[in-house]
């Protein structure tokens, strides 16, 4: 066990904001194996399917795949 002053543990950093290197690389893994491809929505479309979304009382969150846009 760790306190909240330690950095790393066994599978730290535990605060996500430390761990960018962390999310980098499994996403550019992922984009490698055509398992995710980069997202080229600007900040506004982004923006619009958020309202869009709290206006249907749904979880906001990119639903591509759902068909939802």
């Amino acid at each position: 066990m760790i306190n909240e002053n330690d950095s790393k543990g066994e599978y730290g950093p535990y605060k996500q904001s430390q761990r960018k290197e962390i999310y980098q690389a499994f996403a550019k893994k992922l984009i490698e194996e055509r398992m995710a491809y980069p997202c080229f929505c600007t900040g506004e479309d982004l923006e619009e399917m958020r309202k869009k979304q709290e206006n249907a009382k749904i979880r906001p969150r990119i639903l591509w795949s759902l068909g939802v846009l």
